[in-house]
């Protein structure tokens, strides 16, 4: 079978069988037969001398998503920042349980819970734009550095206490993300 055409995209066969094939908008097929085809309507309809032996249905050429470096480091710089502000969200919170009393109302009304969660709220709006384009194995260990924010915060705004088993702690996290970061890029 010949197929004259001035574009070569790429084509589907469907049910037309074997001996059809369509490649453009503007082909005209000719068989080993002599049967003609053309194209209607996005199918390639194959005729004979007595009518329709069957027809391919086309389809747009197909590429394959190439990922851009720009959306990588944009959703790692996404979920960087989702990691200070979940750590933001929960010193918000923590400031919050402080100052509850016992009735139902106190929480309800209370202004640090109401940010707190309202921050962890565009926390996931956030993430779900990081992992639209993002490489999930690469982005989720970078979230492990909320525990750090979180701990340099309560060791700052809270008071609370430092002592080497958390500073340990925080030193590997932050190696443990480096190492994760570093096995992402090949």
């Amino acid at each position: 079978m010949t197929v004259h055409s001035a574009m070569n995209p790429r084509c589907d066969s469907g049910r037309g069988g074997s001996g059809s094939i369509a490649c453009s908008s503007l082909a005209t097929t000719m068989g080993s037969s002599g049967s003609t085809g053309k194209i209607v309507a996005g199918a390639a309809i194959r005729s004979g001398g007595d009518g329709i032996l069957g027809y391919s249905r086309l389809t747009a050429p197909t590429q394959s998503p190439i990922p851009q470096p720009a959306s990588h480091w944009k959703g790692v710089l996404l979920v960087f920042s989702c990691t200070v502000l979940g750590a933001l969200a929960q010193l918000l919170i923590k400031k919050g349980t402080l100052t509850i009393g016992p009735d139902l109302m106190s929480i309800v009304t209370n202004v640090w819970l109401i940010v707190g969660y309202s921050i962890y709220g565009v926390n996931t709006l956030l993430m779900v734009l990081a992992l639209k384009d993002g490489e999930m194995s690469m982005l989720y260990p970078i979230i492990a550095l909320t525990y750090v924010w979180t701990t340099l915060l309560s060791y700052t705004v809270l008071g609370e206490p430092s002592n080497a088993y958390k500073n340990i702690g925080i030193a590997t996290i932050v190696i443990g993300v480096a190492v994760m970061g570093l096995g992402g890029k090949k």
